[in-house]
């Protein structure tokens, strides 16, 4: 068994993506153990342990003649943490427990960079717990390089993801929309409702910090680089943890919204733009932003959103900035022409 660990931590440290890395992980303990299932679920939001998303989910069913056939699940699902996973959270170590005659369920906390990430929950036929020293092992080996890969996905300056995950984020989060769609009704904070339901979407949110050309001359980049990581703070206390959120570059900010209704996007963005006009930066006092934003799905290229995003914010610089600028609507009023895409967004 040891040496079979010490294979799959070699074939896991091949890849060179989150989700082929989380694929080979679960595709690695159910082989090693004749698991019957095994699951990734992550926390929605750093340090909040009321709620979880699973990302990546492996059933193995196995037919009358012996043979495993197995299911992969890679839609994300919103789950509420049930009592043996928020006692595995809460104490920071494996549980055990019988599921049914014929299951067992071993659950083992995933941390990045000491903070707790998630869990790993383990079903099978047989009880797992003279295995569990070498799955954790394993599991220590998928941390390690989880935070390499994170790094590499992510904005050194600000943490937030760039534009090089886009894509691949973007797509994800658009396959899971429908399962999330009206699971999200009340927010964290009391006065936050996101209605979901059949005319709910997903909208992209193009981001702007206005005049920051004079920031950098009159204060210098440091001051500038301050704005940055203070309007990215801002972005994760006013947007949602299921919510994408991108630094492009420069002082070009990306946000994915999932699924509601076209009054509530125009109602976050609205209260995010409020929110930076209503912040004092150090040194610097007040600034504002300008915000162009259109609806999103499967069905679109991701270049043709993102330019038409890109007109709408460029409308909402044009006409006084410290604006939230909705493509759609502006085409509607006569404002813009919708035209053929040729977009200056440098996506890769």
């Amino acid at each position: 068994m040891d040496r079979d660990i010490l294979r799959s931590a070699a074939e896991i440290t091949r890849n060179r993506d989150m989700d082929s890395l989380e694929c080979s992980l679960v595709a690695t303990i159910a082989e090693l153990l004749s698991a019957s299932a095994v699951s990734i679920f992550k926390l929605l939001q750093e340090h909040a342990k009321d709620g979880f998303e699973e990302m990546v989910s492996l059933v193995i069913n196995e037919d009358a003649e012996g043979n495993r056939h197995f299911v992969w699940d890679m839609l994300s699902n919103c789950l509420v943490v049930e009592r043996h996973v928020a006692e595995c959270m809460e104490h920071a170590r494996p549980v055990s427990y019988q599921v049914s005659d014929a299951c067992y369920r071993l659950l083992i906390p995933i941390h990045n960079d000491r903070h707790l990430l998630g869990v790993i929950r383990i079903d099978s036929a047989r009880r797992l717990d003279a295995h569990q020293s070498s799955i954790e092992g394993l599991i220590r080996i998928y941390e390690n390089y989880l935070a390499i890969l994170n790094e590499s996905e992510r904005d050194k300056l600000t943490g937030l993801l760039n534009r090089r995950t886009f894509e691949k984020k973007l797509e994800r989060l658009l396959r899971s929309q429908t399962n999330h769609q009206g699971m999200y009704e009340s927010g964290e904070r009391g006065d936050e409702r996101r209605h979901g339901g059949a005319d709910s979407t997903a909208w992209l949110a193009m981001i702007d910090i206005d005049h920051f050309k004079r920031i950098n001359d009159n204060f210098g980049h440091l001051f500038g680089d301050e704005v940055l990581l203070r309007l990215s703070q801002l972005m994760r206390k006013s947007f949602r943890a299921t919510d994408l959120l991108f630094r492009f570059g420069g002082e070009e900010f990306v946000v994915v919204l999932e699924p509601i209704a076209a009054e509530f996007a125009w109602l976050v963005l609205e209260r995010f733009r409020n929110t930076v006009a209503a912040f004092e930066f150090p040194q610097l006092g007040h600034i504002t932003v300008s915000i162009g934003y259109e609806k999103i799905s499967l069905r679109d290229f991701p270049e043709a959103v993102l330019e038409s995003a890109d007109q709408a914010l460029y409308y909402a610089k044009e006409s006084g900035r410290n604006r939230t600028c909705n493509y759609a609507q502006l085409i509607a009023d006569g404002i813009l022409t919708k035209q053929a895409v040729n977009s200056d967004v440098d996506l890769f």
